[in-house]
């Protein structure tokens, strides 16, 4: 790009010709600018103002021009605008916002969206005391301005959120009520969508400070006395969050009453805002709850059952993100659908982490049960908790306590066989707690599957369907330990092959499938099965290898984005000037530029994302001194992947790495033949890096036209921050990897980067293959750790002479 530009300058009363210096800093710049244009009043009525009280913005975006982008936004032709710096104009914005004119109110907001974001223009307008006002009008406006207002202090909290947790007063329980009151009852999607937005940010942002918290004082725990962690407490954030839980607690059932029934919504932003809601509380929820590692027994009910995730079971939710589960297909959703998913699978494992010291708090008057002490007699649990039912906790004793509720009939009649015959219901309901428990992988308290399983939200349902099978298997064979072993055979087969089925279906396929099948498919899995693998021994043993395998491929995918890697750029992504090329390249076009590839490189301090454009791939990668552009990745907020990547959708040019703008539902599907130059583009950048490597290349299609299909074997990702709306997301770079195994690499490596977990089947793959290994290295011991190892004996001298004898066994002999 030229240096000298010839661009229209704009200002409040007019506008005039100026040539600037891109080349300069900014200071710089806006200095030539004010002296090239006579009629430009510096400050105002002899103000004294200085070039440094101005600052550069776009005309059409508003957006403010910084040395980061000065390149991008200032191109001859251009028309930009010369405006008070932010430090000038925050307390200006503070200002209106205090006016009796509601228009003058409503405008000043509605520019305040997208100017809460910069840094400088958010540290003037906390000064000014400009979030207390905002802060007012949500509490009062209503409107347009109340939707503004929402959407304001939701993007300041999002992007500022460290300054935001230091602004005292700002989360209140006036707040918190009145953003649940909007989200329950209004109609209008332009503040409900704000509301249920900022409300989620409220409780992230008390969760984080929390968390932060509880790290600081354990890390401290070693060293210092209990008076010293008693001080080392933030009284602050312990204050914010005994707040917002009782906040939620007390008004809580509403607001998810109004969450599940908009789960169903046909406004698709809506839907999914109110679903991350339910995982901010649901998550919220878990961290008032107590752990094993904290009290280790059985201690207080409401600490292992919250009351927000009791009204979250008797409202049902499960279920219903069960079936949206079924039927969902969207990425987005199901990123969503995922995080539901693993809370509640961390609220599993809490519950039968738990052990035991007495049923009674289970069955008590009110689990549905109308005789519960007469139950607890006939099971044989009225002294003492028995072994079967401790190895479960919580979580088997209140499957087995519904199980009783929901099919009294079944219970009644196995009470009524022999007592010296009839099987002992609290093992079976603990072994089938404990197979569902291992085929989901509960054990770890974590997890890192990449799939949607719904029926692990149904596992009350799924435990007494399993249970009703045992009936059938004990009734043919007598045999409890045959019926078990039978139970967990048909188990694994059914929910691995039928992992989306609904439960009536689920119920057809289990009860309606002959006990011979079972028996013949049981009978083949001990042929194939070493029975030491499932010895309960064993399974501890997996779990603390599966960690040890996760925490390997983490380390290994972050090494990956250390290494660096060559790249392709999609269409639409707007290149620095390639290094040692003469011309620049073309920012608005929409073809490939075949010739350009991109190496990127993630720091050592994994901070930053360093990279700049080729020609062509080197045969050695560049060093960092090459790299002449970064992203800074505090400002990643997520990474989108495949299909619904910034990559293949059409868009316009926006942050300085990347080259889409926010994806929305009305996204516009990039034209056959630009998907088709993609596709061909990204194969031959395959080939050439293949060919490099010594590897064969992979035959490009004969096809001439793209499916969607084809468009979704793309290996695209973008890496996303926050947009101008805040149900956007903006690309600030895009992304197409050369092989599917960089693929796996960079976006799991980014995943894991960003606390997003794997998100790609072969990693997952990878992880459980390494498990089985290692696990199987201990079992066998191969490495021999454990055996000591002694120096060989030395050989005796021989005999000086022969007169001796071996006595015989019978102790008999003679020479």
């Amino acid at each position: 790009m030229p240096k000298n530009v010839q661009v229209t300058v704009a200002w409040e009363k007019g506008t005039a010709p100026a040539t600037i210096d891109v080349s300069q800093p900014m200071f710089l710049v806006i200095q030539q600018i004010v002296a090239a244009i006579p009629a430009f009043p510096l400050g105002g009525s002899g103000s004294g103002a200085s070039p440094g009280d101005y600052c550069l913005r776009t005309l059409e975006t508003d957006e403010l021009i910084s040395p980061e982008n000065l390149l991008r936004n200032v191109k001859t032709g251009e028309t930009i605008k010369i405006v008070p710096a932010p430090s000038l104009e925050a307390p200006e914005f503070r200002r209106r916002l205090a006016s009796l004119d509601s228009m003058v109110q409503k405008r000043t907001l509605f520019a305040m969206q997208n100017r809460v974001k910069e840094e400088e223009f958010a540290l003037a307008f906390v000064s000014a005391g400009g979030v207390e006002a905002l802060k007012k009008l949500v509490l009062t406006s209503d409107g347009n301005s109340l939707a503004y207002a929402l959407s304001a202090l939701s993007n300041f909290m999002e992007e500022h959120s460290s300054l935001a947790s230091q602004q005292s007063g700002l989360i209140s329980s006036e707040l918190i009520s009145r953003l649940m009151h909007l989200v329950v009852t209004e109609t209008l999607v332009n503040i409900c969508r704000p509301a249920t937005a900022l409300l989620i940010r409220i409780l992230q942002l008390t969760f984080t400070a929390a968390e932060a918290d509880a790290a600081r004082r354990k890390a401290m725990s070693a060293t210092a006395s209990a008076d010293a962690l008693a001080a080392l407490t933030d009284n602050e954030v312990a204050a914010s969050m005994e707040l917002v839980h009782q906040v939620m607690v007390t008004s809580g059932k509403p607001l998810l009453a109004a969450l599940i029934q908009r789960l169903s919504a046909s406004e698709y932003v809506l839907q999914l805002h109110s679903l991350a809601l339910i995982n901010a509380v649901f998550k919220f929820a878990l961290a008032g709850g107590v752990t094993p590692a904290t009290t280790g027994s059985w201690a207080n009910l409401t600490a292992v059952r919250p009351p927000l995730l009791v009204d979250m079971e008797k409202l049902n939710l499960r279920p219903v993100v069960a079936r949206m589960m079924q039927l969902s297909s969207n990425e987005e959703k199901n990123k969503e659908l995922v995080e539901f998913q693993t809370l509640t699978m961390q609220h599993l494992y809490r519950q039968k982490s738990l052990r035991l010291d007495s049923l009674d708090a289970v069955f008590d008057d009110e689990c549905g049960i109308p005789d519960p002490q007469n139950v607890l007699q006939l099971l044989g649990c009225d002294a003492e908790v028995p072994a079967d039912m401790a190895r479960v906790g919580v979580l088997g004793a209140d499957a087995l306590c519904r199980f009783i509720a929901k099919y009294r009939s079944d219970f009644n009649e196995w009470a009524a066989l022999p007592v010296e015959t009839r099987p002992s219901l609290t093992k079976i309901s603990s072994e089938i707690t404990e197979y569902l428990s291992d085929f989901w992988e509960l054990s770890t308290g974590f997890s890192t599957s990449t799939t949607l399983q719904p029926h692990i939200l149904l596992f009350d349902q799924i435990h007494h369907l399993f249970i009703r099978l045992f009936r059938r298997l004990w009734e043919d064979t007598l045999d409890l330990n045959a019926s078990l072993g039978m139970i967990r055979t048909e188990l694994r087969h059914v929910l691995r092959n039928h992992a989306l089925a609904t439960m009536d279906a689920l119920e057809k396929i289990v009860m309606g499938t002959p006990v011979s099948v079972i028996r013949d498919r049981h009978l083949k899995e001990l042929e194939d099965e070493d029975e030491i693998m499932a010895h309960p021994i064993v399974r501890k043993l997996r779990d603390v290898v599966y960690k040890e395998s996760f925490e390997f491929v983490k380390q290994q995918r972050l090494a990956c984005l250390c290494a660096g890697a060559w790249f392709h750029l999609p269409p639409n992504a707007s290149s620095a000037p390639p290094i040692n090329l003469g011309s620049s390249t073309n920012h608005g076009s929409r073809k490939l530029a075949k010739s350009i590839v991109r190496f990127c490189r993630l720091s050592g301090t994994k901070k930053t994302l360093y990279y700049a454009d080729f020609p062509e791939v080197l045969d050695k990668k560049p060093s960092l001194e090459q790299l002449t552009q970064r992203v800074d990745l505090a400002n990643v907020a997520d990474i989108v992947t495949g299909s619904t990547a910034s990559a293949i959708h059409s868009s316009v040019p926006t942050m300085g790495g990347g080259g889409s703008s926010g994806m929305t539902s009305s996204s516009t599907s990039m034209s056959l033949a630009t998907a088709a130059a993609v596709a061909a583009a990204a194969a031959a950048a395959a080939n050439n890096f293949s060919g490099r490597r010594g590897v064969s290349p992979t035959p490009s299609s004969s096809s001439t036209t793209t499916t969607a299909m084809d468009l979704r074997s793309m290996h695209c990702f973008s890496l996303m921050q926050a947009g101008a709306n805040d149900a956007d997301l903006v690309s600030i770079m895009d992304l197409v990897c050369m092989t599917p195994t960089q693929y796996s690499e960079w976006t799991d490596g980014f995943n894991l980067l960003l606390n997003k977990g794997i998100t790609n089947k072969d990693t997952a793959e990878f992880v459980q293959a390494l498990t089985e290994i290692q696990l199987r290295i201990r079992l066998l011991d191969i490495t021999a750790d454990r055996i000591p190892l002694y120096q060989p004996a030395e050989v005796p001298p021989l005999p000086p002479d022969v007169s001796f004898f071996y006595e015989d066994v019978a102790g008999i002999g003679g020479p």
